[in-house]
């Protein structure tokens, strides 16, 4: 997988929900490589098991650069515990913590040096945050 950052393809319902309504900057989407699918034929392979239909994907950083990808179908399922499963990762990779792409020193393959780590729980939220902190803020989140 490519891990440039490449501008977001979004449907005009995901964008007013990522960008007005959960406060994301535009470049942030972009770093995260996010994009709208229309069916599971517009899913990468190792996302093959999220259930057909619409959604965004979403792409998480290691602090060592490593990629992964996490699925939000727009109509989640309701899983064995009876709870919406809303965001669906790729099996076996883990959940975090990921850092913001544009925080990472490819030079290094580790995250850049800051003058303060913020940690956030959930997707959405710490990539609203890392769209709002200060250059010299490493924005750490953890899904949730």
């Amino acid at each position: 997988m490519t891990t440039t950052a490449t501008p977001a393809i979004l449907t005009a319902g995901h964008s007013q929900n990522l960008i007005t309504e959960r406060a994301i900057k535009q470049e942030i989407l972009d770093e995260a490589l996010v994009y709208s699918y229309d069916s599971r034929a517009g899913l990468p392979p190792e996302l093959q098991h999220v259930p057909d239909g619409p959604g965004f994907v979403i792409t998480h950083f290691y602090a060592d650069g490593r990629a992964v990808m996490q699925a939000r179908p727009n109509n989640p399922e309701v899983g064995e515990d009876g709870k919406l499963k809303k965001y669906i990762f790729v099996k076996g990779c883990g959940s975090g913590p990921f850092i913001t792409k544009g925080r990472l020193d490819k030079a290094k393959g580790r995250a850049k040096e800051a003058r303060i780590a913020l940690i956030v729980e959930g997707t959405g939220q710490g990539h609203a945050a890392a769209s709002w902190a200060p250059e010299d803020w490493l924005v750490i989140h953890i899904p949730g």
